[in-house]
């Protein structure tokens, strides 16, 4: 059996897992990243349970089903592997999923505050307003339940009093939603010190969806 495309999603989910790391989106061993194999619909590739970013290696990647079960790795996948089999199983549109914990992230999650799209990125990486979901226990199937939902037409959404979720085509899309929400909420929480915060006009948004879909390679 060729393995060379597992060996590329071994070597990708690394590379995003440790910039994610470099980015502070995550500290120590939160959070997780995974992508679907090129060629196999049904199988990805996942970071593990408890393994701290700056000493992961791309053989401490797991090959797991879109079911769940471990194909190929030593290590256990990450405990929150149903955030991630789930929206495989559910959505073929998606390619990859980014689970983060950055200080702006959690802020907003904790305070259970949706992101206004105040800003053209927002809607360009994310689609539109960042929603935060209900909170629920990790490693189960209702902390998968909600964000599916709001992510029906959106790339991220703040899981409440927990983290970021973002989705994409591919990893380095998934990966932008995450990382410019992070930024995005960051700037909303120094901003709104000094006053209100408006959305962008409706008009505007729905025009910059128009960049949004093309990262997802639909039609305008």
């Amino acid at each position: 059996m060729d393995h060379e495309p597992w060996d590329r999603a071994r070597r990708e989910i690394l590379l995003y897992a440790q910039r994610m790391f470099a980015e502070r989106l995550v500290n120590w061993t939160a959070g997780n990243v995974s992508c679907r194999i090129e060629g196999s619909d049904d199988l990805i590739a996942v970071t593990p349970s408890a393994v701290p970013y700056d000493t992961m290696a791309t053989d401490d990647i797991l090959i797991v089903t879109t079911e769940g079960e471990v194909i190929d790795g030593t290590l256990r996948p990450t405990s929150e592997l149903p955030l991630h089999s789930l929206a495989y199983q559910r959505r073929p549109d998606v390619g990859a999923v980014v689970h983060t914990h950055g200080p702006a992230t959690m802020a907003m999650a904790s305070l259970g505050w949706p992101l206004p799209a105040f800003m053209p990125a927002i809607v360009g990486w994310g689609g539109g307003s960042i929603p935060v979901t209900p909170y629920a226990r990790t490693g189960t199937s209702d902390m998968a339940d909600a964000p599916l939902r709001a992510l029906e037409d959106r790339s991220a959404c703040f899981l409440g009093s927990h983290g970021l979720l973002a989705i994409g085509a591919s990893l380095k899309y998934a990966y932008g939603a995450a990382s410019v929400v992070e930024a995005a909420a960051d700037t909303y929480l120094r901003a709104r010190v000094h006053g209100d915060i408006h959305e962008l006009d409706p008009e505007e948004i729905e025009r910059l969806r128009v960049v949004w879909n093309s990262r997802w390679g639909r039609p305008a």
